[in-house]
């Protein structure tokens, strides 16, 4: 199963405000449904709160350690990255989105095998920043130049 953080960051790395993304982007909205669409996301709590409601078409998984039995249906709770990944590798997908947010980013930064971020044409005030990229464990295959921003997909170096 392939592992892939998908991400949109302005162009100083801030990706959310408050618990939330600080804009909206219709074009870098889509191109997340569609890629996304028919696999797992997992996310971590602050993300699940942001987005509300599970994301259609996909299984939500939301990493805590809290207990979630109140919570809205439609999330799934896992404790940890590796009870997440393997509840996925048993159900047979042949990919896995890492959708946030910063904490959740930094633990799938050792073991993704794609990172897939649109970087906005601003900078943004922020308090949740996506980690830095390091070039010697990472490759850039492709850049999509689009209206408002550019998708890097990088893969990881063998």
């Amino acid at each position: 199963m392939e592992i892939i953080i998908i991400t949109a960051a302005a162009s100083n790395g801030a990706i959310g405000k408050n618990g939330a993304q600080p804009w909206y982007c219709k074009e870098e909205l889509t191109h997340f449904i569609k890629t996304t669409i028919d696999y797992p996301v997992i996310m971590g709590s602050v993300t699940m709160k942001e987005i509300n409601n599970p994301l259609s078409g996909r299984e939500n998984l939301v990493l805590t350690s809290k207990s979630h039995k109140d919570d809205a249906t439609g999330f799934l709770y896992f404790n940890s990255m590796g009870n997440a990944i393997s509840y996925c590798n048993d159900k047979d997908y042949k990919k896995l989105f890492i959708i946030g947010g910063e904490s959740v980013y930094k633990l799938a930064m050792e073991i993704a095998d794609r990172i897939v971020i649109s970087i906005m044409d601003f900078a943004f005030e922020g308090d949740r920043f996506f980690p830095e990229i390091d070039l010697n464990k990472w490759v850039l295959e492709k850049e999509d130049r689009r209206k408002n921003f550019v998708i890097y997909d990088y893969k990881r170096k063998v």
